[in-house]
């Protein structure tokens, strides 16, 4: 279900602020965001139908239930660094999130409905209630990655950690989910074909993803993809809740 997205009014646009600076051999910088969050949040309506009641007395109903995105604000402080060592290159950023919605599993919504008295006695009176699939949470988040060339190829490591506070919830997101990405991409045929290989991993939440893709410049202007991804993990996290989404792709890219 689609719903609409917030009017298009001056008090309802983001705002972000960003201060760079080189102190020696270090690129920093420091910022400030407030405004709607990218990431998906959803909430959920749900309206009971009910059958007449049968001979034995019991009454038969019918959950009908919606999910539609819901846009919500948060503010956030952060700051980032980058310094060249030698062959490598090392980058960190650390933000604090205000208020940032997380997502939950669907099946949570419904246990809070069926364990909460006043919404059940809403529903049998034909009213239909909105749940969020979501709870909105302060939290901790900060990276480190290095990379470097090595015989032609571009590597990238980078470790990723989010820390909710005070979250007394089971969320899709782990109370501390860290992550470990590797990333390795090399041009062959003068930067005409270009192979990537990316592969992540998230220790708490036990989930991992790896893609694998070619890519061919016919001309200028197309494209040429083949590739491969492959999704495992957990049912009830970020990633693994897409675990049956691997799949063999190719495409074309035509632009203009």
């Amino acid at each position: 279900m689609n719903a609409s997205a917030p009017a298009r009014r001056f008090d309802n646009g983001n705002i972000a602020l960003r201060v760079a600076a080189r102190v020696g051999e270090v690129d920093w910088s420091l910022m400030f965001f407030d405004g709607y969050d990218t990431s998906p949040a959803f909430d959920v309506p749900i309206h009971l139908t009910l059958a007449a009641p049968g001979g034995d007395g019991t009454t038969l109903g019918v959950a009908e239930t919606q999910v539609r995105p819901a846009y919500r604000r948060f503010q956030a402080i952060g700051t980032d660094f980058a310094l060249a060592l030698g062959r490598f290159t090392v980058r960190g950023e650390g933000s604090w999130r205000f208020r940032k919605p997380y997502p939950m599993d669907l099946a949570d919504v419904a246990d809070r409905v069926l364990v909460d008295p006043g919404k059940r006695r809403a529903l049998l009176a034909g009213e239909t209630i909105v749940e969020p699939a979501f709870a909105r949470r302060d939290s901790l988040a900060w990276g480190l990655g290095v990379d470097t060339i090595f015989s032609g190829a571009l590597s990238i490591l980078e470790v990723y950690q989010l820390v909710l506070l005070h979250n007394d919830q089971p969320l899709l997101v782990q109370n501390v989910d860290t992550r470990v990405t590797a990333n390795v991409t090399r041009s062959f045929l003068r930067d005409r074909l270009e192979a990537q290989i990316i592969g992540l991993w998230g220790i708490e939440s036990s989930y991992e993803l790896a893609r694998a893709t070619l890519s061919y410049d016919v001309m200028d202007g197309m494209e040429l993809r083949l590739g491969l991804l492959g999704v495992w993990g957990r049912t009830r996290s970020l990633i693994g809740q897409y675990k049956r989404n691997s799949e063999l792709f190719a495409g074309v890219r035509y632009y203009f």
